[in-house]
């Protein structure tokens, strides 16, 4: 019975590592039709560089998977050829037992029948316990036989799963092999485009250029529409006074026309998951970070940036962090569509959306679908936390993954 169980879980840890390998196949041909499409253009971008050093990365991951993968294959094989060598040699003691008996038995014949035996018995107690021992032998010789078959069977189910395994071993060699190559390939291409890129100092830096004004125009966005937001909760918090005030009183002027933290429950649930929030993407990771930060391509230059941008696949749901108010949908070059929530004075920004599934003042829960990642060449997602017009670190916000 062990020796299936053994099968059974060497299949299950194998079929895991094939499907993390399937995984970053998947991944790495989505990347490889992003950096297509970009060379399409006939022209070196610096997302160019930037998708070609991704590639690069994920297929050093899948070899170094592979690697992991053919030694399970190859520790595997071993105890597989370890379970058909014992099989092996408890059938041929199964075997030299097994003809054992039947001597015994032959010679027990030749002497005299069973029937001799037991009607020679000197008392009928005596007859009982010789028909016992009988019953017990052919039971015992029946066991023997049963024994045989079982290993036999067992010894070429394992011989089964071990040819099985040396056609996984190869092919795991073949896609290995094949992946050193386009590896190779790849960091040709890349230091043959960061030299081409060089030599073009200039269209670079137009290209940050480009790359600034399209952040300051999003930047430009979201402060504008936290603004407006603001001015009009200052509005209806001065009218709220106005009405409640008695006539011939004068109201207090107040210090603050905006809920605090510490008075607007809305606001003192959204900073009590501070390290807590869900992430607005079930898959990702942060790929650029808050802050200003050296550029991912071009040494030398530093960038700023006012949330942090995670990786995203095309089409995958964009949800909210926390319960809110759709505040603001905006449409920003680059940036494509931005969705500003409000969370009493806390404020999140989902940016780079391909499409979006909510409207303008729409009260939303955590988890409730904002939209959809862009599948675009820029497919990060732009995520941002702001307090009312103060930024904060997205990273302190959600939760470790």
């Amino acid at each position: 019975m062990w020796f299936g169980f053994s099968l059974a879980a060497q299949n299950t840890n194998q079929g895991d590592l094939k499907q993390r390998r399937q995984q970053l196949l998947r991944d790495l041909q989505r990347n490889q039709q992003r950096l297509d499409n970009t060379r399409q253009e006939k022209q070196e971008t610096l997302e160019q560089l930037a998708l070609l050093g991704s590639q690069i990365r994920k297929r050093e991951q899948l070899i170094e998977h592979l690697r992991t993968e053919l030694s399970g294959i190859q520790l595997d094989m071993a105890r597989t050829e370890d379970t058909v060598a014992q099989l092996q040699e408890h059938i041929v003691y199964l075997k030299t037992e097994y003809a054992r008996t039947l001597r015994v038995a032959y010679r027990a014949l030749l002497t005299r029948s069973w029937a001799a035996f037991l009607f020679s018995s000197t008392d009928i107690n005596q007859a009982f316990r010789r028909w016992q021992y009988l019953r017990q032998y052919q039971r015992y010789r029946r066991r023997q036989a049963q024994s045989i078959e079982a290993n036999k069977e067992a010894l070429l189910a394992k011989l089964s799963a071990l040819e099985t395994q040396k056609v996984e071993r190869e092919n795991v060699l073949g896609i290995n092999q094949q992946q050193k190559g386009l590896l190779d390939h790849e960091r040709t291409d890349q230091t043959q485009l960061l030299g081409k890129l060089k030599t073009s100092e200039s269209r670079i830096a137009g290209e940050i250029s480009q790359q600034q004004k399209a952040h300051e125009a999003l930047n430009t966005a979201i402060e504008t529409a936290i603004a407006a937001e603001i001015a009009l909760q200052r509005r209806r918090a001065a009218a709220e006074t106005a009405t409640s005030t008695p006539a011939g009183r004068t109201a207090k002027p107040s210090t603050s026309n905006t809920p605090s933290a510490e008075s607007n429950p809305e606001s003192r649930a959204f900073a009590a998951q501070r390290g807590q929030l869900r992430w607005p993407v079930s898959q990702g990771r942060i790929v650029k970070r808050f802050g200003r930060q050296p550029h991912p391509s071009v040494p030398n230059i530093e960038i700023s940036n006012n949330g942090v941008d995670i990786s995203t696949t095309a089409n995958l749901a964009v949800s909210a962090v926390h319960s809110g108010e759709v505040v603001s949908l905006q449409f920003v070059p680059t940036y494509r569509h931005t969705v500003l929530v409000k969370h009493g004075e806390y404020y999140t920004v989902y940016s780079n959306l391909e499409s979006v599934v909510v409207s303008k003042g729409q009260k939303i829960n955590a988890g409730d679908r904002i939209g959809t990642a862009s599948g675009g060449d820029n497919g990060n997602l732009h995520f941002e936390v702001w307090r009312q017009q103060q930024r904060l670190d997205p990273a302190e916000w959600i939760s470790r993954r």
